[in-house]
């Protein structure tokens, strides 16, 4: 029988992996030939009752996985003949002749896959490692552009904006993007824009978006009558555009996660690297239930995999010792299992478990079900812990990226690390005189320079209002001094306009403490530098000042 799926590929890498361990199956099948010819002289010792049964409970499980179905069903049937209770030497010859059929079954092995045939037709695009990080914004709304601009630089992306339908569709088909976003505008029967629309889903595979207003049911009816079009409504914040949209076209490549998988059986953790790799899940394969915490903290898994039944321990006892560990609560945990009775899957849900996979393992199901927990869980991740007005961290994530990596990274290397505390200037009296609009609007182009300005290693956040915070890694105090200030001169630059077009004038003062010469912990940094902040408010603003 063909092997499962349709991904050509994909069954291939199986059958090779088959090759090379099929030998482990069919001595499986010889342990419980052992105990049938044990059992048929005149008695069966229950060590090897019960290590039969558990080789025929594993067969169940990966033969199926590996293109054998009918393997599988009749492993299972030995598994429920050689059950305590249940054997007995009445039942011996039917099982033999199961024995018999199931070592043919391995014997012959998964089918050999046909060749892909070629598709007729126009070369569709490579969807793999060389996916793009550009994205397409049709809009001429200079405020919406710049915010989406801001979130885009943050994450590593590309923003080319197009103000023109005709243009956008032409800078589409010379350079595809990862995704377009066509803003509809408070006109949201602009024709031009909705034609584009219907074009995009014709002339590329990238995934489309419209931001309008009107989220309908009959709005978006109307919508997907012209275009396969995803719908996002304007007022919705960038950071969440974003998340979603990069969701969207992460489904067509590699999303760079990793799986820890629990499982007696290596059988299926090897099965497992080979379905999850080609998807860009790397698999960390662990055969001992003891060293599962261990392992969760040595490798901080997007997903963690468990079997039910393990030698000497459940799965569901881990799920549940998991869920009260506050470190993993939100850790996403998804079983294996060939059983799947009623009673078994609500224990499994009830011990806090996100999904279930029955065994023999469907490869298009599981990589399926793997890849949408692990962006559902980023997006959540990312929507908890970013500030959705200015597109930075917000004070939560700040503190734990803070006291995690630049904390261990310098008492490891003991590399100088300094905190900078920002307030933007006069800020009330922008609200006040100007409207919540513009101090919003300051609040962006202050995150967007300081996302924009900041290494990878540094940590930016927002520490509540007007403030900012900074962890400047590999900086002293008088070097993160003259960074800031660097910074507080490029803020200045910086145009706003006020009342009657005149510019606004935007500052920020700045306190900076270093780590073991102001203080020996972060709560002591935090005070030093905000301490410094408040010397450099009552010296006259528009300044940057060091601790002590």
């Amino acid at each position: 029988m063909p092997l499962a799926g349709p991904d050509t590929d994909l069954a291939a890498a199986l059958l090779a992996l088959w090759e090379r361990r099929s030998g482990a199956f069919i001595r499986r099948a010889d342990v419980i030939e052992s105990a049938l010819r044990e059992l048929r002289s005149g008695s069966l010792a229950e060590p090897l009752r019960e290590e039969a049964e558990r080789e025929a409970h594993k067969l169940a499980g990966a033969l199926g996985t590996f293109g054998l179905p009918a393997g599988s069903e009749l492993a299972r049937e030995l598994e429920e003949g050689l059950a305590p209770g249940r054997l007995s030497h009445e039942l011996v010859p039917r099982l033999a002749e199961t024995l018999l059929a199931l070592q043919r079954e391995i014997a012959r092995g998964p089918a050999v896959p046909a060749p892909a045939r070629a598709k007729v037709g126009p070369r569709e695009p490579d969807t793999g490692l060389d996916l793009p990080t550009s994205i397409m914004l049709v809009t001429s709304d200079g405020e919406l552009a710049g915010r989406l601009s801001a979130q885009a630089t943050a994450r590593g992306l590309m923003m080319h904006t197009a103000e023109d339908a005709v243009a956008a569709l032409a800078q589409v088909r010379r350079d595809p993007p990862a995704a377009v976003l066509v803003d509809l505008g408070a006109d949201e029967a602009d024709g031009a824009r909705l034609d584009l629309l219907e074009r995009l889903a014709e002339d590329t595979s990238a995934p489309a978006f419209a931001l309008g207003t009107d989220d309908s049911l009959r709005g978006r009816l109307k919508l997907i009558a012209r275009s396969d079009a995803g719908f996002l409504h304007r007022a919705t914040s960038a950071a969440a555009l974003l998340s979603t949209v990069a969701a969207r076209f992460e489904q067509r490549g590699t999303i760079g996660a990793e799986v820890l998988a629990l499982d007696d059986d290596p059988e299926i953790l090897a099965a497992l690297d080979t379905l999850l790799r080609p998807a860009g899940i790397e698999v960390t394969g662990l055969h001992d239930p003891e060293r599962l915490w261990e392992m969760l903290e040595e490798t901080t898994p997007d997903l963690v995999i468990l079997d039910i039944d393990m030698p000497g321990v459940s799965g569901i006892d881990l799920c549940r010792v998991v869920r009260n560990d506050p470190r993993y609560h939100d850790l996403s945990v998804l079983f294996l299992s060939a059983h799947t009775d009623p009673e078994t899957v609500r224990r499994l849900f009830a011990s806090g478990a996100d999904d279930f996979v029955a065994k023999p393992i469907v490869p298009a199901e599981l990589v399926g079900r793997i890849r949408n927990r692990i962006q559902r869980a980023r997006l959540l991740r990312e929507l908890a812990e970013q500030d959705t007005l200015t597109g930075v961290p917000n004070r939560r994530k700040a503190s734990v990226d803070l006291a995690r990596l630049l904390l261990l990274l310098a008492d490891r290397y003991e590399h100088p690390l300094s905190v900078a505390i920002l307030d933007i200037d006069h800020f009330k009296a922008i609200n006040d005189l100007h409207g919540h609009a513009h101090g919003d609007s300051v609040l962006r182009m202050l995150g967007k320079l300081l996302l924009q300005w900041f290494r990878g290693e540094d940590v930016v956040g927002r520490w509540g209002g007007e403030e900012f915070m900074l962890g400047l890694y590999g900086m002293g105090s008088d070097d993160g001094v003259r960074g800031i200030e660097a910074l507080l001169d490029a803020f200045r630059a910086l145009e706003l306009p006020g009342e009657e077009g005149v510019p606004l004038r935007l500052t920020f003062s700045a306190g900076v403490a270093e780590y073991r010469t102001d203080a020996q912990d972060l709560q002591g940094l935090y005070r030093a530098a905000d301490e410094a902040l408040y010397r450099a408010k009552q010296s006259g603003r528009a300044r940057v000042l060091p601790a002590g």
